[in-house]
């Protein structure tokens, strides 16, 4: 019994960290959109793979920005997106 235990409080913390990173990569899409929407400052794109290395690629963090405008996303819309470059799939509550 404390093995399950021991392995169902891992999960739920390794889907805390999941969601804290999807949190993170959301609010990065908010903040940086327009710099790089508008101003074209494409170091931002590394700035964001930087927090993520190993886990997302330039390539992919460029594809969610438009090349003409487009008003930023709500953070509910870029949560969707960051959940699905990261692959998050839920909270672990179901554990």
């Amino acid at each position: 019994m404390e093995k399950f235990e021991a392995k169902k409080k891992s999960i739920r913390a390794q889907c805390l960290k999941e969601r804290q990173d999807v949190e993170l990569l959301a609010s990065k899409i908010v903040d940086f959109w327009d710099s790089i929407v508008i101003c074209g400052e494409k170091k931002n794109i590394d700035f964001i793979v930087t927090h993520f290395e190993g886990k997302l690629t330039r390539d992919k963090i460029a594809a969610i920005f438009p090349s003409k405008y487009m008003s930023v996303p709500t953070y509910e819309e870029a949560f969707y997106i960051a959940s699905g470059l990261l692959g998050y799939e839920g909270d672990g509550s179901d554990v």
